[in-house]
């Protein structure tokens, strides 16, 4: 997942949002990278990955999440779509900081506020 269009600054530094995952032998996978994510504990994005998005600001690569649920669930419904795989994708509740950049993403035809924080925590399914 790559940002359409960058702020200039981060419109937030933390808080809380929403993440599609990948679900597959009960265990959950970020959607577009390799690797495995754990609920229940602080994630960290180390890479140092500079993303160069057509026409816009670069910004460093890190997680990828929305701040509406609506939004995450645009994309949920375009990658099952895309993947003819009902059942296999997920919305959970994240909590993330150290954000490196906002801006948005166009999902099924409308831009969608996304935000790429370094850390993220995935908060268990069912808890609050």
């Amino acid at each position: 997942m790559c940002l359409d269009t960058v702020d200039k600054k981060p419109t937030v530094t933390e808080g809380e949002g929403w993440r599609v995952v990948k679900l597959s032998g009960g265990r959950l996978y970020p959607v577009f990278q390799d690797g495995r994510l754990r609920t229940g504990r602080w994630l960290t994005d180390s890479s140092q990955v500079t993303i160069h998005p057509p026409l816009c600001v670069r910004y460093k690569a890190a997680f990828h999440l929305f701040s509406k649920k609506d939004d995450a669930e645009a994309l949920k419904i375009a990658v099952t779509d895309s993947t003819c795989k009902p059942g296999g994708y997920q919305l959970r509740r994240v909590s993330y900081k150290d954000v490196v950049a906002t801006g948005r993403q166009y999902v099924r035809g409308y831009p969608r506020k996304v935000i790429v924080a370094r850390e993220i925590y995935i908060h268990p399914k069912g808890k609050k």
